[in-house]
This record gives structure tokens, sequence and C-alpha cells, in this order.
């Protein structure tokens, strides 16, 4: 039989977890800024990245 799982809609997902908070940070400043700039090898800005 397989388990049960019960889903809580109170939970705040974003607060949770560091991956989705990361990805909408990331999403956040490159809608500011216009996109993530690139180096010129094709590397993500340093400054982004850290």
């Amino acid at each position: 039989m397989l388990p049960e799982i019960n889903l809580q809609g109170d939970v705040d997902i974003a607060a949770l977890s560091p991956l989705l908070r990361g990805m909408l940070l990331s999403v956040a400043y490159a809608d500011g800024e216009g996109g993530i700039g690139l180096t010129a090898t094709g590397a993500m800005n340093r400054k982004f990245v850290l």
C-alpha cells in the first residue's frame, strides 16, 4: 500500500527553501538590471555569483 501524503497550505515554501529563494533573488535581479551580465568567456559575472 502506498503511503498517504498530507499537504499543508500554511507553509511558506519560499522561506524554507534556499534553492527557491536563490532563484527568486536571481530573477528579481535580472528583471531589475535588464539581465545578468556575462564575462568575455560566457561565464556568469562574479559580482552576481558572490
